[in-house]
């Protein structure tokens, strides 16, 4: 389910994973702003959803912010998570989407969720 608003695109998903005992709602909003260079990646929403449903404990146990990194398309997109209390879930933002060769932070700062390796 896509809503479009002027400021976003929003999605709707279950994510799970780990340890997790049912489903959790949350929302992946792509903000305009940044919506033309996500739409250029090889990564789309779906790629998204999926590594969520496998790898959703990772990514709900980081305080404020997780990443994605696709091994082979060196795309890494970095998110904000904060619990949505409307919909009972999470909503997750994608901040910025860049394109490295390596991963040049530490992984302790936040988790990083590999898309190739699931």
């Amino acid at each position: 389910m896509c809503r479009v608003t002027e400021t976003a695109r929003n999605f709707g998903f279950y994510l799970f994973g780990g340890d997790l005992d049912f489903p959790e709602k949350y929302t992946l909003s792509i903000p305009n702003k940044i919506k033309g260079y996500f739409d250029s990646l090889d990564i789309d929403e779906e790629d998204i959803e999926s590594l969520l449903w496998k790898m959703g404990a990772d990514a709900i146990s980081a305080k404020n912010k997780f990443a994605v990194y696709s091994q082979k398309t060196k795309d890494l997109l970095l998110f904000n998570i904060d619990l949505n209390d409307l919909y009972d879930g999470f909503y997750i933002r994608l901040k910025s989407c860049l394109k490295v060769e390596k991963i040049y932070f530490k992984r302790n700062d936040f988790p990083v969720l590999l898309i190739n390796k699931i």
